[in-house]
């Protein structure tokens, strides 16, 4: 299918229609809302939706970094679950919490996230506090690399219809300065290719555990190579990730290549509960600093 007619299958676009949505049950330990939920809608089908995540301030700024937010392939079998997974699954509003209290901890028993990575992560919060972005949670395609030229395609809907729908109803940033892309798993690969299709959108990418393999880990580490140190990327796998190799090949490809390139191996799992407790944590963190300020 030719990527023309691939972006045709997504919908052209039209109108954004914000939908209410019922208040998120808070976390434990989260005494007050930090997010605030809504839907946003390009067109009729399901996979032409996303759940967009809104920071509650007092005092908010006229402008917030708009990030991207993208699930594993279990979470993306079912499409009207998809965009729901960074809160259901991955504990968004606690993660966010945690980040914007400094701190990190959080109030449950941590197994993967090391005491002395708490206390630098508070420290760097006490000094530059977590500013919170508008989160995006689109349903993320499955499966992604059954045709030829989807996954251009998508990120294409991604930026031109998804993203400009989004902007025209939340205080989210408006320039790539302040945009950025961030996955888990399966997402956490589209994620990159995202960025690598679109670096006119998007200024940083947080890849966790990757679904990488040995062609795609050396395409995408090239590819961030010659975007060079004018964009940012995160790559984080652990012990337990299947693609754990590929990962540490994509950043030193990245890296030695002159790109913004941080690659962070952690203890822990594949799995979700990993996400909740310390993959979510870092890439947030990440994408907050990353962005960094920009002209709204």
């Amino acid at each position: 299918m030719e990527r023309r007619s691939c972006l045709a299958a997504l919908g052209a676009g039209g109108a954004a229609l914000v939908a209410p949505a019922p208040a998120l049950a808070l976390p434990s330990g989260v005494r007050a809302p930090v997010l605030r939920r809504t839907v946003v809608e390009v067109g009729p089908r399901p996979h032409e939706r996303a759940v967009v995540l809104l920071p509650v301030s007092r005092d908010p700024a006229p402008r917030s970094p708009l990030v991207v937010l993208l699930a594993g392939y279990k979470q993306s079998i079912d499409p009207g679950w998809a965009p729901e997974a960074w809160r259901r699954d991955y504990a968004l509003e606690r993660t966010v919490a945690r980040l914007r209290t400094a701190r990190t901890a959080g109030d449950r028993r941590r197994y993967w996230l090391e005491d002395a990575r708490v206390a630098e992560l508070d420290r760097a919060l006490e000094v530059q506090p977590y500013r919170g972005a508008v989160f995006v949670c689109p349903v993320t395609p499955l499966p992604y690399f059954a045709k030829p030229g989807f996954v251009p395609a998508w990120v294409d809907w991604l930026a031109d219809v998804l993203l400009p729908a989004v902007r025209r109803v939340t205080p989210a940033a408006r320039r790539p300065g302040g945009t950025g892309v961030g996955g888990v798993s399966m997402g956490g690969r589209l994620a990159l290719e995202a960025l690598a299709a679109r670096p006119d959108v998007f200024a940083a990418v947080g890849a966790a555990q990757a679904d990488l393999d040995a062609e795609s880990a050396a395409r995408l580490g090239a590819r961030l190579a010659s975007l060079g140190s004018g964009r940012s990327s995160l790559v984080l796998t652990a012990i337990g990730d299947r693609s754990r190799a590929e990962s540490e090949a994509l950043a030193g490809v990245a890296s030695r290549g002159g790109a913004r390139c941080e690659l962070r191996t952690s203890a822990g799992p594949h799995t979700s509960r990993w996400v909740a407790e310390l993959g979510g944590l870092e890439l947030l963190f990440f994408l907050d600093r990353a962005l960094g300020l920009y002209d709204a």
